[in-house]
């Protein structure tokens, strides 16, 4: 015997004005180079086949071959292709309490790792090897920080 499906219940409490709003909405687009080609006017499909992109690749790829896709590229396209090629190297982060209590220790203990691991304020119970990892992690962060 299998469990039993529940019916699906109507929800009274939903906004439908709100919700239908939310769909009729345009789409956020985050990429620079689409939103600035983008035409509000225009639906979602139709903006991107007119900038050379595919709305559902599923059906571009299967229904194209590779003797009949366009060899003309869009400005859009190419600028896209530039955005990948260009390499987007990642700022180090560190968060703040962990810098504070990096800087804590130091000025407190200097280098004593096991002094540090003793102190009331090692919330986290953190071994010496532990903290020597995190200081570690701080020096290279405020070195890569400078340059």
């Amino acid at each position: 015997m299998g469990k039993r499906r529940k019916t699906k219940k109507f929800d009274y409490d939903a906004n439908r004005r709100r919700k239908w709003r939310k769909l009729k909405k345009p789409p956020t687009i985050e990429c620079e180079v689409i939103k600035a080609n983008w035409d509000n006017k225009k639906g979602i499909k139709e903006n991107l086949t007119q900038m050379g992109l595919t709305f559902n690749p599923n059906t571009t790829t299967s229904n194209m071959s590779l003797q009949s896709m366009p060899k003309s590229k869009t400005h859009v396209v190419e600028e896209l292709e530039q955005l990948a090629k260009s390499e987007v190297v990642p700022k180090p982060t560190m968060p703040l309490p962990e810098i504070q209590f990096c800087e804590y220790m130091m000025k407190k203990h200097k280098d004593d790792y096991v002094a540090m691991a003793r102190d009331l304020k090692n919330y986290f119970q953190e071994t010496p090897k532990q903290i020597r990892r995190k200081i570690m992690k701080y020096h290279n962060f405020m070195q890569q920080k400078k340059t």
